[in-house]
């Protein structure tokens, strides 16, 4: 077992202990017990909040075999009529990884289905 120790004016973090300091001042300092201590501080909860998900990389050429080629040649010939897919061709060339929970991979796929591009359906499989 660990230990949080926190001012108890801000409630911020100041230390992990394995043991409460002999010198401990309960006037300045409280301390709760922590298991796992890997995410971010939480003033409110006294407690680690847990770490963001890692982040899903996949690489460019296994993303656009995601496509079958259909999709992919629609969407290349779509390029030239509208500035998003344009954009969205423009950023996977640029990248050697596309990250599919990304904001901007999100709302690409939401306007591919907006538009009738693809289902919703095939581009969570695509995102997958």
């Amino acid at each position: 077992m660990r230990y949080a120790i926190y001012r108890n004016d801000t409630k911020e973090l100041v230390s992990i202990a394995l043991e409460v300091p002999k010198n401990f001042d309960a006037n300045v300092y409280s301390y709760s017990e922590v298991e796992e201590y890997l995410g971010t501080w939480n003033i409110e909860t006294l407690s680690f909040d847990p770490p963001p998900p890692p982040v899903r990389l996949i690489p460019r050429k296994e993303f656009i075999e995601r496509f079958a080629p259909e999709e992919w040649v629609m969407l290349v010939s779509l390029k030239a009529s509208d500035p998003v897919v344009a954009a969205t061709f423009e950023r996977i060339l640029m990248l050697d990884y596309i990250e599919p929970d990304s904001t901007f991979s999100q709302v690409m796929a939401a306007h591919f289905v907006a538009q009738g591009y693809l289902t919703q359906e095939r581009i969570d499989e695509v995102l997958s």
